[in-house]
C-alpha cells in the first residue's frame, strides 16, 4: 500500500527529476500506480494534448530492488517499469529534451523467467540516454546480451552510458557487444569492468572501435571512455586497447598483467588521445614501472591523469614520479605512498 500511494500521489509532481527507490522492494506497485493516476499520454494519431507522468523526471535509481526475483510480485517489474518511461516519454512537449536515467543494478534482470526486452526497447526507441546494469548476472544469457546490442544498433539510440560491469559477461557474450560497437553512434562511455573477457574478448572491443583500421570512417568516434578494470586481458588484449586512437579515458587496473607489463611501455608514448589512463594494479616489476614514468615524461604530453597505484615501488620509483610532476605540473599522478609511508 505505501507505494500504491507513493505512486499515484508523486506522479503529477512538475518539479520532481529524481526518484530513488533503491533497496526497496514491491516497485511494481509504485509504477502500476503511478501509471493509474496518470492521464493519458499524448495521442500522435489525433493530436489531443495530455500530460505524462513524472513531467520533469529525469533520474530513475532501482538498484538492489530485487527486480526479476522469482516470486509473483516481482516477475512483471521490467514490463512495467518499461510502460511507465514510456508514458514519460510519450509527452511530446518533452521528447527533444528527454534524457532519462535509470539505475538496475544488484538486481536480476537476465533471469531466465523473466524478459529484458521491455529495458531494451527503451534503448531501441531513444527513451534511456543512460542504463546501469551492474552487477546483474548475464552468464548463459546470450539472447538476452543480443537484445541489448540490437537495440545499440538502432538509428533511434541516444544511449551515452552503459555499465554492464560484474555481469558475468564472457568471450562470447563480448563478441555480441562488440558487433553493436561497430555501427553505434551515440555511446560514450563504456563498463565492462569485471567480467571474464580475456585477450581475445578486449581485442574483439578494440576491434570493433576501429584498431588497425585503414580507412577512418571504420573507426568508432563516439566512445570516448572505457573500462576494462578486472576483466583478465592479459598484455595483448592492453596493447589492442592502448593501439586506440579514440578514446580519451582507459581504465585497465587488476588486469595482473605482471613480467609482460614493460612490453605496454612503447604504446603508452606513442598515444596522443587518452588524457586519463589506469595500469593501477598490474603487479607490474619497479623497473617496469621506471621505464613507464621515463617514457610518459619524454613522450606523452597528452595525458593529465596516470594511476598507477598498487604496482611494485620503490624510493627510485617515487623520485621518478616527483621529477615527473616537475616536468610535467599538468599531470596528476596517482601511486601508492612511499617505502617510509610519505606520499610524495
Amino acid at each position: 500500500r505505501g507505494m500504491d500511494a507513493l505512486g499515484s500521489t508523486l506522479s503529477p509532481s512538475i518539479f520532481m527529476e529524481s526518484i530513488d527507490l533503491s533497496g526497496n522492494t514491491g516497485t511494481i506497485s509504485f509504477f502500476s500506480s503511478a501509471l493509474s493516476a496518470n492521464a493519458l499520454c499524448e495521442d500522435e494519431t489525433n493530436n489531443q494534448t495530455r500530460s505524462s507522468a513524472f513531467p520533469s523526471l529525469k533520474i530513475i535509481n532501482l538498484a538492489k530492488c530485487s527486480i526479476g526475483k522469482v516470486d509473483e510480485a516481482n516477475c512483471g517489474q521490467l514490463e512495467s517499469i518499461g510502460s511507465l518511461l514510456e508514458a514519460i516519454n510519450c509527452d511530446l512537449a518533452r521528447e527533444k529534451n528527454c534524457c532519462l536515467e535509470i539505475n538496475l543494478s544488484g538486481n536480476n534482470v537476465f533471469a531466465e523467467h523473466i524478459s529484458v526486452q521491455p529495458i531494451a526497447d527503451l534503448i531501441r526507441k531513444g527513451i534511456l540516454t543512460k542504463l546501469d546494469l551492474s552487477d546483474n548476472s548475464a552468464e548463459n544469457r546470450l539472447e538476452d546480451i543480443k537484445a541489448i546490442a540490437d537495440s545499440l544498433k538502432s538509428e533511434r539510440c541516444r544511449l551515452s552510458s552503459l555499465n554492464i560491469s560484474n555481469c558475468g559477461l564472457n568471450l562470447e557474450s563480448v563478441k555480441i557487444i562488440a558487433s553493436a560497437l561497430l555501427v553505434n553512434t551515440s555511446l560514450t562511455d563504456l563498463n565492462m569492468a569485471n567480467n571474464r573477457l580475456g585477450g581475445e574478448g578486449a581485442k574483439a572491443i578494440a576491434s570493433a572501435l576501429g584498431a588497425g583500421a585503414v580507412d577512418a570512417s571504420d573507426i568508432n568516434k563516439s566512445l570516448r571512455f572505457l573500462d576494462m578494470s578486472d576483466t583478465n586481458i592479459e598484455y595483448s588484449g592492453a596493447i589492442a586497447l592502448l593501439s586506440l586512437t579514440n578514446l580519451t579515458g582507459l581504465r585497465l587496473f587488476g588486469n595482473r598483467i605482471g613480467k609482460s607489463f614493460g612490453k605496454l611501455v612503447q604504446y603508452v608514448g606513442s598515444n596522443k588521445s587518452l588524457k586519463s589512463l589506469d595500469l593501477g594494479g598490474n603487479d607490474s616489476s619497479s623497473n617496469d614501472l621506471l621505464d613507464l614514468i621515463e617514457t610518459v615524461r619524454l613522450e606523452n604530453d597528452t595525458l593529465t591523469l596516470l594511476e598507477i597505484g598498487g604496482n611494485t615501488s620503490t624510493e627510485e620509483v617515487f623520485d621518478a614520479v616527483l621529477l615527473l610532476k616537475t616536468d610535467k605540473p599538468h599531470l596528476d599522478v596517482a601511486h601508492d605512498k612511499g617505502p617510509s609511508g610519505e606520499n610524495k
